[in-house]
């Protein structure tokens, strides 16, 4: 028999599926991370190569946040480095985003309240507003129309993230919880549940199959996703420019990380390449970058490229939420439907 919970209807929203506080308190995927508990890597028994982890690298300091943990709350309210953080996750559409949630000098919390065109709705604590994940925007509440400010945040394998940053911190779990809520869900794995397929504004679009794994990237009001297969044919960095703003994606081939950063700093606008031992270097200086938008050799070293607002997230989900989108295309190439090892 399927189960049945009790649901909340907002006219503005009438495609929205919200969860009554009853309801909410009975599941346990509703409860947010409040109290992480950290591990530092050399100290990460409890993780496995092949994880998928969220990674957010602020400050030149690196935390993880493995999906198999995340899944069980999808909302972290946390204080990194004394700096307010909130981290979103849905596993069913492979996307995650991480926003500083301070409006006005003042901190908001949150928490998953329910389901809204294909993936999940949160609300803060504190006016009970409701903000999509996506944009971070409040949709409904005194505090509609606000729009808290997107941070970076990569997807990546723990084996790959712990190599690029031995001495970050990884969020602690027991093994349990792999199992339940959510564990059928890899990267790019096929499969909308129902209750989110009903929440849909429009029919999905079909220019890619549903579950193929994309970059997104937003810029201003226009749109752009790159296939991550399409991404692996074109090298470890490519420019391209969305409207008016002149962009870079760093994206290690083969792997779940990519990430677009502003290529104009201090007024110039950087070209840049790939050396014939794989290095990021931009033509003007001849300076080294790392995949996390960092000068580290070179003319420019300590320098630091802007993030656009961009991240990983399935087909189905980002054409849901920017149906206009512009699509990137490579030389011929398959879709990335599951991303596996």
């Amino acid at each position: 028999m399927r189960k049945t919970f009790n649901l909340i209807k907002i006219p503005e929203l009438p495609k929205a599926k919200i969860y009554d506080r009853e309801t909410r308190e009975k599941l346990s995927w509703f409860k947010p991370i409040d109290e992480p508990i950290w591990h530092a890597a050399s100290n990460s028994d409890h993780m496995k190569p092949d994880d998928p982890v969220l990674g957010l690298y602020l400050n030149g300091k690196a935390w993880a946040f493995p999906w198999w943990i995340m899944k069980n709350h999808h909302v972290a309210n946390l204080i990194l480095d004394n700096q307010p953080i909130l981290i979103t996750f849905c596993e069913a559409c492979s996307s995650a985003s991480a926003f500083e949630p301070t409006i006005e000098g003042n901190r908001y919390t949150f928490g998953l309240i329910g389901l809204y065109n294909g993936s999940i709705l949160i609300t803060d604590r504190e006016t009970d507003s409701l903000w999509r994940t996506f944009s971070g925007e409040a949709l409904y509440g005194s505090l509609k129309g606000t729009t808290l400010k997107r941070l970076p945040i990569y997807q990546c394998l723990w084996s790959e993230w712990l190599e690029q940053h031995p001495t970050s911190q990884v969020l602690y779990g027991e093994q349990p919880e792999r199992k339940g809520h959510g564990s059928q869900y890899r990267p790019g794995s096929s499969g909308m549940p129902l209750e989110m397929a009903t929440t849909l504004l429009q029919l999905l679009d079909t220019r890619l199959p549903n579950h193929t794994l994309v970059l997104g990237v937003k810029s201003h009001s226009q749109a752009k996703a790159y296939p991550l297969l399409g991404l692996d044919r074109t090298g470890v960095v490519i420019g391209d420019r969305i409207g008016q703003e002149d962009i870079a994606i760093f994206h290690p081939p083969g792997t779940l990380q990519a990430i677009a950063f502003s290529r104009r700093l201090d007024g110039e606008v950087l070209d840049f390449e790939q050396t014939d031992e794989g290095k990021i270097v931009d033509k003007n200086t001849r300076s080294s970058w790392n995949y996390f938008g960092e000068a580290y050799e070179g003319k420019l070293r300590g320098d630091r490229l802007s993030f656009v607002n961009s991240g990983i997230k399935e087909w189905s989900i980002w054409s849901a939420y920017y149906p206009d989108t512009e699509l990137f295309t490579s030389d011929t190439f398959e879709p990335l439907l599951c991303f596996s090892r």
